[in-house]
């Protein structure tokens, strides 16, 4: 029968886990004494090969560590294979789910495994969609900053996308319309042509009555030869 305080200290670290992962299993098994095994998974995106993996952290602790406030435990580098390297850990009872977490987070496994997770198509693609939005975010909030420092306040924007083919490539440039109601001097024009066309990826500004227009090729953009 488990001792009531391991069963309290458990239950916690399997609430606190299941916070944050999505899938959480806990085994009691024996072996000398009693211990506990944990396996939880959660899917993370690698920035480096912009991919998403379902990464697993699998955990042993001993049932009469789980009694002492620094906890003696365990953690396997690569769940995939059972003779692998184990990782010995001491933590606070307090951060022992928080240091657990962190094994999967801060990517603390063996490379070998991480490479050989297969990747989560369906969540990559969509990344790369939420990757478009964020830079073109960025470089509007960096245009309209350029503008706001000639006073000149821009009201709503509007992005649209064109094709740019030639004989050799195909790619999307963005056509950003940025209306304001503010009267800009001539002088500022040339100053804000100037600002805005240094910025990367910017290819040309025109000033219109009540707005104005700048195209831009995202960095990110693939280019495919024909």
């Amino acid at each position: 029968m488990i001792n009531p305080e391991v069963k309290s200290r458990i239950n916690k670290v399997d609430f606190e886990l299941k916070q944050v992962f999505e899938n959480v299993f806990i085994k009691e098994k024996y072996y000398k004494t009693g211990y506990f095994e944990v396996s939880a998974n959660k899917v993370v995106y690698l920035k480096e090969s912009r991919e998403y993996k379902r990464l697993e952290a699998k955990v042993i602790i001993n049932q009469p560590d789980l009694l002492q406030e620094q906890v003696k435990w365990s953690y396997s580098t690569n769940p995939l294979v059972e003779n692998t390297i184990w990782l010995d850990r001491v933590s606070p009872i307090e951060d022992l789910s928080k240091d657990i977490i962190n094994i999967v987070e801060e990517r603390r496994l063996n490379e070998d495994y991480i490479f050989n997770v297969e990747a989560i198509v369906d969540m990559v693609n969509e990344d790369a969609s939420f990757d478009e939005e964020v830079e073109q975010k960025t470089k509007i909030d960096v245009i309209s900053d350029v503008l706001n420092s000639f006073s000149v306040e821009v009201k709503s924007h509007n992005v649209l996308v064109v094709s740019n083919e030639s004989a050799f490539s195909t790619a999307s440039d963005r056509i950003i319309t940025l209306n304001h109601n503010s009267d800009i001097k001539i002088s500022d024009m040339f100053k804000i042509e100037s600002q805005i066309n240094a910025l990367e990826g910017v290819n040309w500004t025109v000033f219109k009555e009540g707005f104005i227009e700048i195209s831009w090729t995202p960095s990110n953009e693939e280019i495919s030869l024909k």
